[in-house]
């Protein structure tokens, strides 16, 4: 993984957080997660999931991998 790729991921990451944790919309979560335009934000999204941002948090694709990547108790 390059720096590039590597700094992709920790935005699309800290993008589900803000949506998580805040009222934020889409767009200015996208812009406070360090991408400069919601578009950017979706490429990189898709890039990463497969589906976009909306499809992903409101469809229930999130439920379902949250699911299959269950944190293990130790």
């Amino acid at each position: 993984m390059t720096l590039v790729e590597y700094r992709t991921r920790l935005r699309v990451l800290q993008f589900i957080q803000l949506i998580d944790h805040s009222p934020a919309g889409l767009t200015s979560a996208a812009f406070k997660s360090g991408f400069g335009s919601y578009s950017q934000c979706h490429r990189s999204f898709l890039a990463e999931f497969g589906c976009g941002p909306r499809e992903f948090l409101y469809s229930g694709i999130r439920e379902q991998m949250d699911q299959i990547f269950e944190p293990v108790d130790e």
